[in-house]
């Protein structure tokens, strides 16, 4: 396995795969669709959970889970 930062990156690489429809169960156009998308040349990207998913389906595992660093926020509805 190799390791990719990214979901997107991670999905760009995966379509790159000859016959990749045919090992997550989808049909050609969709991959094609979605090969075309992610060149910014139509419209039908997924969403990144679909990405998730369908990478989970190609047998792609996780490396690091997600981490969110939110900035402190001054609450000023109650002052």
């Amino acid at each position: 396995m190799k390791n990719i930062i990214g979901t997107k990156n991670a999905f760009r690489e995966m379509l790159k795969e000859k016959n990749v429809h045919k090992i997550v169960g989808l049909s050609a156009p969709t991959v094609s669709n979605w090969r075309r998308a992610i060149e910014g040349k139509g419209d039908m990207m997924p969403t990144i959970d679909k990405m998730e998913d369908i990478l989970i389906r190609f047998g792609a595992e996780v490396a690091s889970e997600k981490s969110w660093m939110l900035p402190i926020v001054n609450n000023f509805v109650n002052k």
